[in-house]
């Protein structure tokens, strides 16, 4: 069988890469319920950055890993069940027990509960992989960082904001959007839309010049007038888009049916998002309701 992380293996991995990364593609490979090889690769994960040398951060080591972790993933196709199985695993590892502090400079626990460091290291990484000259690289890291996202692992809010800005918000039609830009635009919406509709209609404006830079519109929705950087309004402009480019590709013989496809996928996504935040909604005015009758019958 063809190795998927040949590419990978053909690199020069460094000393402290290449048993990490031995260890977990025999944990990818060794046959077992999906469900076990996530709890697996979270205990791999664990049993290196216990293995941590007198004097050395355990943290230090996360990040070691997790480069390597990442390397893998970007050579595993976005629909293969081993990205499943990482998106799992990263889950399983905020069960376990954290890391007492150790390192010779500012000692700290290391919490698998808080994400932080891993979202730090995930931008980073996820950066990195955006340059590949393997375009494909950085669609699977897209679709891994979108299954963590969805599972409500991570916070990692802006990243669908930015990739949809760098395209449904810089072009006026699909046509001139390139293929793979697309294609990671459309897999945020397809694997997330109900986490970013509810984060663009329950978050706050931004206040702070920094997070109002992160939250910029792109150039074709810069002139809007009424529009929050962070409102409902601008997911309408986001739905708005995707509904006449999939008019305009159903009515052109000539188009690309896996945008077309994608984009199909999306409005449909979008719509059943809006469906369910109207559905809490309904429940919670219930609840509402309900309790203030409870409370004048009493």
């Amino acid at each position: 069988m063809t190795s998927l992380f040949r590419s990978l293996e053909a690199d020069d991995l460094t000393e402290d890469e290449r048993p990490i990364f031995d260890v977990l593609k025999a944990s990818l490979y060794y046959p077992s319920t999906p469900d076990v090889l996530a709890q697996r690769l979270s205990d791999d994960i664990v049993f290196f950055c216990k293995s941590a040398r007198e004097g050395e951060d355990p943290g230090a080591i996360l990040s070691i890993v997790l480069t390597v972790v990442f390397d893998m993933i970007a050579c595993i196709p976005a629909d293969h069940e081993w990205q499943d199985a990482w998106a799992k695993a990263i889950t399983c590892l905020r069960g376990q027990e954290p890391l007492p502090p150790r390192g010779d400079i500012m000692p700290q626990e290391l919490s698998w509960q808080d994400m932080t460091l891993f979202q730090q290291e995930q931008r980073e990484l996820t950066d990195r992989h955006k340059g590949a000259k393997d375009v494909s690289q950085w669609r699977n890291v897209t679709s891994f960082n979108a299954r963590l996202y969805a599972s409500g692992v991570t916070n990692t809010h802006y990243f669908p904001l930015w990739d949809l800005r760098d395209t449904v918000e810089m072009h006026d039609s699909a046509a001139t959007v390139p293929r793979d830009d697309m294609w990671v635009a459309t897999e945020w919406v397809v694997r997330c839309a109900d986490r970013i509709f509810e984060f663009m209609r329950h978050t706050d404006e931004p206040v702070e010049e920094k997070e109002e830079r992160a939250c910029k519109f792109g150039k074709k929705f810069a002139a809007m007038e009424g529009v929050g950087l962070l409102s409902v309004q601008r997911w309408n402009l986001w739905k708005q888009w995707f509904e006449r480019e999939k008019s305009r590709l159903e009515g052109d013989h000539t188009a690309d049916l896996a945008v077309l496809t994608r984009i199909l996928e999306v409005v449909k996504k979008m719509h059943e998002a809006e469906e369910e935040g109207e559905r809490q909604d309904s429940l919670l005015r219930s609840t509402e309701h309900d309790l203030i009758e409870n409370t004048r019958n009493e």
